[in-house]
């Protein structure tokens, strides 16, 4: 489908050092988590850019380093760190809504409000337990230091939590308030829903016409694009401005969920390294091979393919896009190949 912008190779390159960067912060943490720093990516110790490539790769990690110190922090400023279940914003509205606008009339219309204060009030319960114990760096917010325009960046999966969500691919409404946009991944709306609050917050502190980057490896390209299309559906007036690029993209929801998803981001790159598994997944045959229902999910527009087979999964999931963006691939072309 037709983009309004075109992929822009440069900051290709600089957003997938922003979110392996961000994969680094969350090593960091895990290991020092009351460093008085540790919510500050431009503090991120030296050492973990070794962890972000297993310390196989250290020309690789000291360019991601040298990228965050020089490029980044040269044109970028920090807003604000993403934790995990922070701020969460409830699905259903208030019911105390209905009450100032005098729309409680009949004992009709009093069950439905009662049956409203119930699935707040449960849902409330279930997110208290959800989140207690879980938040975790998961991204940030950053400004362009000439005020061009803002990125949201969300990290991939680093720890078994977050795997375990990976693999809670049962498809859920994207908003229990309306079901007009699709089916999604549970274990991503999962994640997405303890970050809502905080991206939404974030986001107001930009001008509407400002154009915004919703940024994202793996797991965090996911959540990328529910973070996007949340935002375009609250705030339609935002949708030309809003960009989404994905780096090793898991798949998201089903063809309703693509169809409201395509409609409405008129700019959204999906890069995959075609010897990467992770955005093939989820995938009909694992159910079919469990003898299990098939869930059937779809792809959003804007894939961009390249071959880069590098001799394990996990530097075809993560190294790989560090070197394609440095190498200016995909080309326009839509295809590229590595070495």
């Amino acid at each position: 489908m037709e983009q309004k912008y075109a992929y822009d190779h440069e900051k290709a390159y600089h957003f997938i050092n922003m979110a392996l960067v961000g994969e680094g912060q969350s090593l960091w943490e895990a290991d020092d988590a009351n460093a008085d720093d540790v919510e500050d990516i431009f503090a991120i110790p030296r050492s973990y850019f070794d962890e972000i490539f297993e310390g196989a790769w250290e020309d690789s990690a000291q360019r991601v380093y040298d990228d965050l110190h020089g490029h980044i922090r040269e044109h970028y400023e920090l807003v604000s760190p993403l934790r995990l279940g922070k701020d969460v914003i409830p699905d259903f509205d208030d019911p105390a809504d209905e009450l100032e606008d005098g729309s409680v009339t009949d004992i009709q219309s009093v069950w439905s409000l009662m049956q409203a204060y119930s699935k707040r009030i449960n849902e409330s319960i279930v997110n208290n337990v959800r989140y207690a114990f879980s938040q975790v760096l998961m991204g940030y917010v950053l400004r362009a230091k000439d005020d061009s325009h803002g990125v949201v960046v969300l990290r991939g999966t680093m720890n078994m939590q977050e795997w375990l969500n990976n693999l809670n691919y049962r498809l859920v409404p994207f908003d229990f308030l309306n079901a007009d946009y699709g089916e999604i991944h549970n274990g991503f709306r999962d994640i997405y829903k303890g970050l809502r609050g905080q991206i939404r917050e974030q986001v107001e502190a930009f001008d509407t016409d400002t154009p915004l980057y919703f940024v994202g490896h793996s797991l965090g390209a996911a959540v990328a694009q529910l973070a996007a299309l949340d935002v375009v559906i609250r705030q339609p007036e935002r949708g030309a401005e809003v960009q989404v690029y994905g780096f090793a993209p898991p798949r998201v929801g089903n063809n309703a969920y693509v169809t409201a998803y395509d409609e409405r981001i008129v700019t959204s790159y999906r890069v995959i390294n075609v010897c990467d598994v992770v955005p093939f997944l989820p995938s009909e045959r694992v159910d079919a091979f469990m003898d299990l229902d098939l869930r059937k999910y779809a792809d959003t527009k804007g894939a961009r393919h390249y071959v880069h087979q590098v001799g394990n999964p996990v530097d075809n999931h993560v190294y790989s896009y560090h070197v394609a963006t440095l190498r200016k691939v995909p080309t326009e072309q839509d295809f590229g190949t590595l070495g």
